[in-house]
C-alpha cells in the first residue's frame, strides 16, 4: 500500500466515533460499523476472523471492569488470525485489549498457535 492509500484508510479508521461510553447503557457509537470495515477487509486480506458481543456478565467482576459494568451492544469485539505457512507462526489480531471469557479467548489463541 502505497502512502496516499495509507492516508485515505488511517483517514477512513479514525472517522468512525468509537469513543467510550459514559454508562454502560449508553447508545453505542460507530463500533459495529467499525468492526465491519475492519473485518471485510482483514477476510479479504486472507484472515480468520472473529466477531461477537460479550454479555455484561462475561466481564463482571474482573479487576479491569469499572463497578458500574460494561455493555457491549452494539460494541463488537474483533480477532483476527494470519495462519502461518510452512511451518511459520500465525499472526493474531485483537482490536482491543478485551476482558470477556477471557480463560476462553486464552484458549482459542492457544489453540490456534498449535
Amino acid at each position: 500500500m502505497e502512502a496516499e492509500g495509507i492516508v485515505a484508510l488511517a483517514s477512513e479508521l479514525i472517522a468512525f466515533d468509537t469513543t467510550t461510553r459514559a454508562q454502560p447503557d449508553d447508545p453505542a457509537r460507530d463500533e459495529a460499523a467499525l468492526q465491519a470495515l475492519l473485518a471485510d477487509r482483514l477476510r479479504a486480506a486472507g484472515a480468520e476472523v472473529d466477531v461477537w458481543e460479550p454479555s455484561p456478565g462475561d466481564v463482571a467482576g474482573h479487576p479491569l471492569a469499572p463497578a458500574a459494568g460494561i455493555g457491549f451492544g452494539g460494541r463488537p469485539q474483533l480477532a483476527a488470525r494470519f495462519r502461518g505457512t510452512d511451518g511459520g507462526r500465525s499472526l493474531l489480531l485483537d482490536e482491543k485489549q478485551i476482558l470477556a471469557k477471557a480463560a476462553e479467548y486464552r484458549a482459542r489463541i492457544s489453540a490456534s498457535l498449535k
